[in-house]
């Protein structure tokens, strides 16, 4: 087994572990919308070994679809609750999205390689992940100026979208990279997708299950606030959404 299958299955394991925690979380907070962030993270943990272990063609592309939902669904259920939004559009795109790759990936692995079928799939799983990742930039950074002045809202839930607004520049890296790669060849590039995977998926752990000593820590300037832990997920996306 070389480095480059080592990193591999660091970032798959790393997804599965994260997905337990954002289970774990949902079911502690009664926050209905990580399941979907869990549904993300769980698919692609397990379609991604599934790839490594049987090295039967690109199975991991094959969940595109299915992870573009996910992302779509848990921003509706975050960002914007029953109000009117474009989620339905997102939706769709997404469909169409994940049919695209699913198909051309069939037939670059399974019925004949030509480059041109990989290059589509890869193009649509490239300007899925833009679109989705620029809608989740734009809920956050709306949530985040709804909340900026509000003095009655916590600091460590204003850090929370600041957080958000991070991982989500780094996840189209991540997008743009692994679209583009045409090789495992161990270099200062592949490493760097690899350290920026992994960022990126902290990063995103830490925003939405913040661990307390982090809440603390955030609300460390924030007088009116002596108890965090009281706020539940409901609560706190109420609060973020209610200015809009």
């Amino acid at each position: 087994m070389g480095i480059a299958d080592i990193l591999q299955i660091t970032v798959y394991t790393v997804r599965l572990i994260i997905a337990v925690a954002l289970a774990t979380y949902a079911i502690k907070t009664k926050g209905t919308n990580f399941w979907w962030l869990f549904g993300l993270y769980f698919t692609s943990g397990v379609f991604g070994l599934t790839d490594f272990i049987l090295q039967s063609g690109n199975i991991f592309a094959l969940s595109s679809g299915f992870r573009f939902i996910c992302m779509v669904l848990f921003i509706h259920y975050t960002f914007y609750l029953d109000r009117n939004n474009p989620t339905i559009y997102f939706f769709i795109m997404s469909v169409i999205f994940g049919i695209i790759i699913i198909i051309f990936n069939i037939l670059f692995d399974y019925i004949y390689p030509l480059e041109l079928y990989d290059t589509i799939a890869s193009i649509t799983q490239i300007i899925g992940n833009l679109i989705v990742f620029s809608w989740l930039i734009y809920s956050s950074l709306n949530a985040f100026l709804n909340v900026k002045n509000d003095e009655t809202i916590d600091d460590w839930v204003k850090m929370r979208y600041k957080l958000v607004i991070f991982y989500s520049f780094i996840g189209i890296f991540v997008a743009i990279a692994y679209g583009t790669i045409t090789s495992t060849e161990i270099n200062f590039y592949t490493i760097s997708i690899f350290i920026a995977t992994i960022v990126y998926q902290l990063v995103q752990l830490m925003a939405w299950v913040m661990p307390k000593f982090l809440r603390k820590f955030f609300n460390r300037h924030f007088i009116l606030s002596t108890k965090i832990d009281e706020l539940s997920e409901e609560e706190v996306i109420s609060k973020m959404v209610g200015g809009n």
